[in-house]
């Protein structure tokens, strides 16, 4: 489970730098999708495990610099 997990996110990652790389203009009043994803590694003195974190990012661009 863990070795699908990893290559899961790998091929997540690579995936968000590769459609990253094609986005370099910020355009004014442009929404923005972005899929990303990580692991979070927890101290042993908890009493949780590490678990694997997906993330939806939404984004406006109100102006060219904001």
């Amino acid at each position: 489970m863990k070795k699908l997990h990893s290559l899961a996110l790998t091929c997540l990652s690579l995936l968000a730098i590769q459609s990253s790389a094609a986005y370099a203009v910020n355009e004014e009043g442009a929404v923005t999708l972005s899929l990303t994803g990580g692991e979070i590694f927890l101290d042993s003195k908890r009493n949780m495990n590490n678990a694997g974190v997906g993330l939806l990012m939404l984004g406006y661009n109100f102006t060219e610099r904001w």
